[in-house]
């Protein structure tokens, strides 16, 4: 039979755009070519592309593919996958019950060996998930804090392996943007068998009800389908109807202070989620990253401390500079820190994406979370504080002037662009890199911060030890201001004011 009504060649690169992703189902069973885009570098692993390729197989398993040569082009590297006389070698690949198998497997990605100062971390997870009946955990955090690496090693911890016996579905929500995509990849990740005249949510909450055993089920990156134009409210029932289910035990990572929808989420963690690593742990994973490219000198261990300090010891970050040491000495590694700052973390050789660079996975935050205006304002605004903004309730209106301030910022903690700490509002510092970098605060603002604070040291009390202690959460920020004013080559008397009080700490 002729292939022309189903595909020519179909192409698949490795990197979608997600605005062309509309929806899972019309992609998959498309009869026109599907071409490589790759607008916005949304990217897909190769893992991936073996989901799709399985699902475009299976809806089309009645055909004949007999000498068929379907065509997989992935960057420099083409694949041919051929019908059933062939090689045998690639048989297989359209023999549906094979790929059902290859679906769960391909999926699911390795469970990463580098993985440092998380044991606490992963073994209050297994507790959780090991209790008596079901079980919901949320891990939850910034971009780049390793929450896909951590739910991979909570499902493969010996315990938890026992409970679930087999029965853990790994769903990469990177594909499914919406409550009908999320079921159809659940369907075909637990091999369930489509019946004429029945819904595929019939299908899938039919196996959840008759489940004889404990099942898991982790979302992993589920920002993309609960922040996915108007499709929350379809994914929030989805999400809380397979929650009902006395089997069915899950797992959800993504960025944002709180689980989805109405369920009684345990958070891994403290009360932003997942943290950054503790300095002896990001500093045994830096060298475990680098291996053996990494000089010992008298002062590396010193300029690793102090690399790594700067780095907020953020997972990724950790990763992705680490990697430079295979190529550039220590010491180059750190100028070029100095010198381009978040520009360094990345992959080389390989296309931006959420794993491989973190100016990529904050810019895909910025667009999934609606970042823009006034909201991407503040961000930009707080991307110049080294200490943030301390006591926020109380200072935020005023070095910040404006109408609608609170969904400004539950907007940005909802996107972890952000955080909670101590009153205050933070950002981790390659996120605070690459948002100055890419949209700089202005001079007026600066004008208006340089105002806030010279009225902020004016109504210091005369006590001194009352006034350090008030002082203290904004001493970067005052020494920022400063700095940035004199080189302008401000001779203010506010000016005047910011250097004797930096004089006086």
């Amino acid at each position: 039979m002729s292939l022309k009504p189903y595909f020519s060649i179909i192409q698949l690169t490795g990197h979608m755009q997600m605005d062309n992703f509309t929806s899972f189902d019309s992609y998959i069973s498309s009869a026109a070519v599907i071409q490589p885009v790759t607008l916005d570098n949304f990217q897909i692993s190769d893992s991936y592309i073996n989901v799709l390729l399985f699902i475009t197989f299976n809806n089309l398993r009645n055909n004949d593919f007999t000498n068929a040569n379907i065509t997989n082009v992935d960057g420099n590297q083409t694949n041919n996958y051929y019908g059933s006389d062939g090689p045998s070698s690639q048989a297989n690949l359209i023999n549906p019950s094979y790929n059902r198998k290859l679906l769960q497997t391909s999926a699911t990605p390795a469970v990463p060996n580098i993985f440092k100062g998380r044991e606490e971390l992963v073994e209050q997870g297994v507790n959780i998930l090991c209790q008596q009946g079901p079980r919901f955990l949320a891990i939850l955090g910034a971009g780049g804090m390793g929450k896909t690496s951590l739910a991979l090693h909570i499902m493969n911890a010996p315990s938890v392996k026992d409970k679930f016996a087999g029965r853990c579905y790994f769903i990469p929500c990177e594909l499914f943007e919406d409550a009908e995509s999320l079921v159809q990849g659940l369907i075909h990740v637990m091999e369930l068998t489509m019946q004429e005249n029945q819904s595929k949510q019939k299908i899938l909450f039919d196996h959840l009800q008759s489940a004889q055993g404990d099942l898991l089920i982790v979302f992993d990156n589920f920002k993309t389908p609960w922040n996915h134009g108007d499709s929350r409210i379809n994914v929030k029932n989805l999400l809380e109807k397979i929650a009902q289910y006395g089997k069915v035990s899950l797992i959800v990572t993504m960025q944002g202070p709180d689980g989805p929808g109405d369920i009684p989420w345990e958070k891994l963690g403290d009360k932003s989620g997942v943290p950054t690593l503790a300095p002896v742990p990001a500093k045994q994973a830096f060298k475990a990253f680098a291996g053996n490219n990494l000089q010992s000198s008298d002062d590396s261990e010193s300029q690793i401390d102090s690399l790594l300090y700067q780095l907020d010891h953020v997972p990724l970050a950790i990763k992705l500079s680490a990697q430079h040491v295979k190529r550039v000495p220590l010491k180059a590694l750190i100028r070029m820190w100095e010198k381009d700052k978040v520009s360094i973390l990345k992959e080389e050789g390989t296309k931006p994406g959420r794993l491989t660079s973190v100016s990529f996975s904050i810019d895909i935050s910025i667009k999934i979370f609606k970042i823009e205006g006034r909201t991407l304002d503040l961000l930009s605004f707080l991307s110049f504080l080294p200490d943030g903004i301390p006591f926020w309730l109380e200072c935020l209106d005023q070095i910040f002037p404006g109408e609608g301030l609170s969904s400004n910022v539950s907007t940005l903690l909802d996107s972890s662009l952000i955080y909670g700490q101590n009153e205050g509002l933070k950002m981790l510092a390659p996120v605070r890199e690459h948002i100055h970098l890419k949209y700089p605060i202005g001079q007026n603002d600066i004008d208006q911060l340089e105002r806030f604070y010279t009225q902020f040291l004016e109504n210091l009390p005369s006590n001194n030890m009352l006034a350090q202690r008030l002082l203290q959460p904004h001493i970067n920020n005052i020494d920022k201001i400063f700095e940035v004013q004199i080189t302008r080559g401000a001779n203010s008397w506010e000016a005047n004011c910011l250097a004797s009080w930096q004089e006086a700490c």
